[in-house]
């Protein structure tokens, strides 16, 4: 994780490319080494801690890798585990709202039955109010006929009263008498 930048880490590679260089060139030809020791134990010096500081440096890039690829791990797992609950709710959800359908359904089928039977129930209520009055007209009816009747019988029987006696002698003149 250096923040170095590429100019930055070219400058200490220079001499070092310039050591490789060196050292192949006298492979190459068989020849005896051009740097002395001493140069050249500080550039293998300087070579190794630049391996070592490269190699820090890759383990913390790994390691940094190892850590994102872990929590993605996680992340990944709880985006599935929140997936899973929300489909599980959502068809606990479904299954609430299909037996709150079903439920509604009943309550209004008991509420049509209700309704019905409370109107067969008022006009049977009904039937009888009206056959009831239609009796009791009836019974009037026939009282008033009644009480007519027996005033006539009643005046017949008796007769005419007296005053009305003699007006009935001028209408109705005696069967006796000539004319």
């Amino acid at each position: 994780m250096s923040s170095l930048s590429d100019a930055d880490d070219a400058a200490p590679l220079a001499p070092i490319v310039r050591l490789v260089a060196t050292i192949k060139a006298e492979r190459a030809a068989g020849a005896a080494p051009a740097i002395g020791g001493e140069e050249r134990d500080r550039f293998a010096a300087e070579l190794r801690q630049l391996i070592v500081a490269h190699e820090e440096e890759q383990r913390a890039w790994r390691d940094a890798m190892d850590a994102l690829k872990t929590e993605l791990d996680a992340t990944r797992a709880a985006a599935r585990a929140a997936e899973t609950r929300h489909d599980q709710a959502a068809r606990e959800h479904q299954r609430t709202m299909a037996d709150l359908e079903l439920k509604h359904e009943h309550q209004r089928s008991i509420w049509q039955l209700d309704r019905r039977r409370l109107e067969i129930t008022i006009a049977g209520q009904e039937t009888v109010q009206r056959a009831r009055r239609s009796r009791l007209a009836v019974a009037v009816a026939l009282l008033v006929v009644g009480v007519f009747g027996a005033a006539l019988v009643a005046d017949h029987r008796v007769g005419p009263p007296a005053g009305d006696a003699a007006d009935a002698q001028t209408v109705f003149p005696a069967s006796g008498s000539s004319r």
